[in-house]
């Protein structure tokens, strides 16, 4: 009797003891399950922050807001674009008949009427070094230009590569070695020939219109805030009041050149 209670008592214990491993395993299992999940569900949503993050910042200028954007990516679009009406209220619209041409661009910004065109710039008096004067003797320069596009009719027949020309999706991310690159707005289609060294020269956007008229866009280089450039002269000029730095000129630019239309 003695021995049979001993062995009912140590079957008790044994099942107890396995109860409490089976039990420490179902925690463990589960405890393993959720840091999988968690761990999971971090990794999908960096990799979808990730994901967006690089759409916000290569999305093209006729491209529509992702309608699966998160709310806080909605609230700064929202407030980007709140800060782009109130900026459009010291912008003007230009508009030449003869040329056939339209668009907006700020008032800050000069216009200079051409033969067959127009210049749209911004210059400032900073006397320094021609970063683009490979000479001994660099010359030295008064004035700046910050901002300096110019548009151009042209009569002559330019063509563009058959790609650009079929390719409904133009504002793809290529490289600028591979001259030239496929570019389009909502209202033009063409592409950029770069002609760039250094930070000097241009880019050069082509937009043919008819079989006698091209729409050229002629966009140079701001060669003080380029590698050339003497650091010292490049720090100063960046700390010049109302001077437009690279990324303003980046954003007026575009904004210039979506609203473009041609008649």
């Amino acid at each position: 009797m003695y021995l049979e209670k001993n062995s009912f008592h140590r079957a008790i214990i044994g099942n107890f003891s396995a109860l409490k491993q089976f039990k420490c395993a179902r925690i463990f299992s589960l405890a393993a399950t959720t840091m999988f999940l968690f761990t999971f569900g971090f990794a999908c949503d960096y990799r979808a922050d990730a994901i967006q993050t690089s759409k916000v910042q290569n999305v093209s200028i006729n491209s529509a807001v992702n309608n699966n954007s998160t709310a806080a990516d909605q609230t700064d679009l929202n407030t980007a674009a709140q800060n782009h009406r109130a900026a459009d209220k010291d912008w003007k619209q230009f508009s030449d008949i003869k040329l056939g041409i339209s668009f907006q661009y700020p008032s800050k910004l000069k216009i200079k009427r051409l033969k067959n065109g127009v210049r749209i710039f911004h210059e400032l008096n900073f006397e320094h070094s021609d970063p683009c004067d490979n000479s001994d003797d660099v010359k030295s320069l008064k004035k700046f230009a910050d901002f300096d596009v110019t548009i151009l009719v042209s009569n002559e027949k330019q063509k563009i590569t058959a790609e650009c020309k079929k390719n409904s999706d133009l504002n793809k991310n290529a490289d600028i070695n591979e001259n030239p690159v496929c570019f389009a707005t909502n209202n033009l289609k063409g592409e950029i020939v770069y002609a760039t060294f250094q930070g000097c020269g241009n880019l050069t956007y082509t937009f043919p219109l008819s079989d006698n008229k091209t729409l050229v866009v002629k966009r140079n280089l701001i060669p003080l805030f380029g590698p050339g450039a003497i650091p010292e002269e490049k720090k100063k000029a960046e700390s010049l009041p109302q001077v437009i730095l690279t990324e303003e000129n980046n954003e007026i630019f575009f904004k210039i050149i979506s609203s473009l239309k041609t008649d």
